[in-house]
Order: C-alpha cells, then structure tokens, then sequence
C-alpha cells in the first residue's frame, strides 16, 4: 500500500519555469520504466505519478526530490520546455534484430527528442545544415513496392547529386550530417535495436545504438535509414505496422543501402579476384561488410549462386557472421555537427559550456553519448581559439 499524496496543483517552480509533467514522462521512458515502476520507487500510487506527468496534480518537494534521485538527472530537468516541443512528420522507422518490447521503443524515440530538442537549442544560436528532400527522391503517401531499378536509380541520383562518383563513401557520418540529417549515438538498453529513424519538424533523425560496434555494419545501418528517409517518410503509421508491409519496407531500405554503398560500376572495377582474402582487402576498400560486397556482388551478377554460396559457407566456417575481420581495426565515424557548433559557440563566449549545461538541464553521462567532449571542453579552462570551424552565426 502506497500513502496516497496530498499533493494539489500548487506548482514548484524552479526560477521562472514551473514543474513540467511532460518532462517527468519524458525521463521515465528514458528509463525504461512503467508508472508502476515509478510509483513503488518514490513511494505513490501509479494514479498519482500519470497525475504528475498530466499536469493534474504537482508533486511536493519531499517527492520532487526522490524523483530527481531515481532518475540521477539535474532538478532544473523537471521544469523547462526543452526536449518537450516538435512535431512528428513521419513514421518511426526501427531497425532492429528481432522483436522488441514496445518500452524499449519508447525509449527510443524518447532519446530523438532529446536530440532534436539540442539541434533546435543551438540552432536558435548558429545555423546549420538544413535537409531539403531532393526532387528525385521516391517518397510517396500511399505504400506501394518499389521496384528494385526505381531503387537502383535513386542510389545512383543520390551519388550523383552528393558528388561521390563511383567510389568508396569516405564518411557516411559525415555525409548525412551535410545533407542535413542529425545523427547521433544512444546508450540503449536493448541491444537488438540497431537504429532508428524519424522526422521531427521537418529534420530528419537517425539514432545508432551505442553498443553496435562495429563501423562497416553502422555504416550500412546509416545507409539504410537514408533509404528510409528518401523513400517511406510520407507513408502513414499504419501503412508501416502491417507485418508484410514493413517486411518490403526492411527490404527496399537494404536494397538502396547496397547500392548507394557499393555502386555497380565501382565494385565492377574493384572485383580483380574473389576470393575471402581478395575480399577482405576489398573491404577495406569500400568501408563494408564481406557479407554485404558479397551480396552485392551475386546481386549484379558478378559471382554465381554456387560461388556466393561456397563464400558465404567459408564465412560460417570461420566463425565471421557476427564478427569479421577488420571488424576493430576500420574506425568508427562519430558525429561531428554538435561538436563544432559548440565549439564554434564556446569561442565566441568562454562560459558557453556552462549555459549549454544549466540550459538543457541533462545528466553529464547523456551529453557525452551525443557530444562526447563536451564534458572535457566544460573542464577545460583554457579554450583552444585557433581552430575554424565553418558554420555561420545568426545576423
């Protein structure tokens, strides 16, 4: 039994900001935890803690602190409107292993907000990269399937119109990042998530599981969210929930990954051998996975269904389905955006660091999943003004 609160809607306020429910919602489902959960935590019935998060009722001091203990984040957390605002504008797109607790997506999705929420914060203080979805891009209201050669083409319009001719994408990271796609990493508590997709506002989102740690599969999984986003962004929740939907929806997202990561006139060229360890070198090469040059390269008819099985045999041999050579060696590409723009921020103004941490209110251990030097640039007393970094502030 549970002391039921006698807490009324007499609001706490933390200097001009009152208690916010949203963001109590918002930091349970970071969490992973149910209003039960909750409840028996701070000692309320889980009526009292959907009362919180409502706006009904406003909890006491003496609860407000256990809150802020529970969830070990800054109290001040609990009161602005940052991470609370923005407007969904497309379906949540999940790559994941298999199924996945609808908890574990909440807390998904509820890591976009806060990243979306930072972009929104400095983009109010410096410009960056806006998205604009290219004109040859295959988005669509109503779901159809997408034939394999409109995919084909949209990869090839896509390397086109980035200037990457037939090569190697030397930074998929980075790539996106100019097109104007936020990209960031997320402590989450289920590994079988790989990433997720969504657009807010109009900018789209792609979050990487931070326990995936391979970059030749990050990269693919970044790859396949871009298919995501050129062609399924306008569909409807429910034309993405349908099993055989999202099974053709999967398909055509890794289709379009292959070909924007492994052009068929580039690997054509490259494809001097193959055998595994022409193939290792050549996955060096390209920044892939053997196993996708090797799909891709039965796809193009490039090796014989008996050869591709014979490789792809070898591979199970040697133990490298989950994890193939080079797999430590090629270096993971890690956002680069919101590292500049605070740093360009913080030139301009020493105490930057401090503002950007009493402003958005977040645990130190969560900033560093999306900017992991901010917390050594905040102990850094002396800046370092020498670098320039290309973005351009507000007039």
């Amino acid at each position: 039994m549970y002391k039921q609160d006698s807490e009324n809607n007499n609001a706490i306020y933390f200097g001009n900001f009152r208690f916010n429910g949203e963001k109590l919602k918002l930091a349970r489902e970071l969490h992973c935890m149910t209003l039960t959960d909750l409840s028996k935590k701070i000692g309320v019935t889980h009526q009292m803690i959907s009362n919180y998060e409502n706006g009904n009722k406003t909890p006491s001091e003496e609860r407000l602190k256990k809150i802020v203990d529970v969830f070990d984040f800054p109290r001040s957390f609990f009161f602005s409107k940052t991470f609370t605002e923005g407007e969904r504008n497309s379906p949540n797109f999940f790559r994941k292993g298999a199924a996945v607790p609808k908890k574990y997506q909440i807390q998904v999705e509820g890591y976009t907000k806060i990243y979306s929420g930072l972009r929104k914060y400095l983009e109010s203080k410096v410009n960056l990269p806006q998205f604009s979805m290219p004109t040859f891009s295959l988005v669509q209201e109503e779901f159809r399937q997408i034939d394999f050669s409109e995919i084909e083409l949209l990869a090839d319009s896509m390397r086109k119109s980035c200037g990457l001719g037939n090569g190697p994408i030397g930074n998929m990271t980075l790539l996106c990042e100019k097109l104007g796609i936020g990209v960031f990493f997320a402590d989450l508590d289920n590994a079988k998530i790989d990433a997720h997709t969504v657009i807010v506002d109009d900018k789209p989102y792609i979050l990487l599981n931070k326990a995936k740690k391979s970059s030749v599969r990050l990269r693919f999984n970044i790859a396949h969210e871009l298919g995501h986003i050129l062609m399924h962004s306008l569909y409807d929740e429910n034309s993405t929930s349908s099993t055989s939907n999202h099974k053709r929806i999967e398909v055509e997202a890794n289709y379009f990954a292959g070909c924007f990561l492994i052009p068929e006139d580039g690997l054509a060229l490259d494809m001097a051998a193959s055998n595994l360890n022409y193939l290792i070198s050549l996955k060096q090469h390209w920044k892939v996975s053997l196993q996708a040059i090797i799909y891709r390269a039965e796809q193009i008819n490039l090796f014989s269904n008996s050869h591709t099985l014979h490789l792809r045999q070898q591979i199970s041999r040697n133990k490298w389905r989950l994890n193939e050579p080079l797999d430590d060696e090629i270096p993971i590409e890690k956002p680069k955006i919101i590292s500049l723009s605070i740093e360009y921020l913080r030139k301009n103004n020493p105490h930057f660091i401090e503002d950007l941490f009493c402003d958005i209110s977040l645990p130190s251990n969560m900033i560093d999943d999306i900017c992991s030097d901010i917390t050594k640039q905040r102990t850094d007393p002396k800046p370092n003004y020498n670098n320039v970094v290309r973005l351009k502030p507000h007039t």
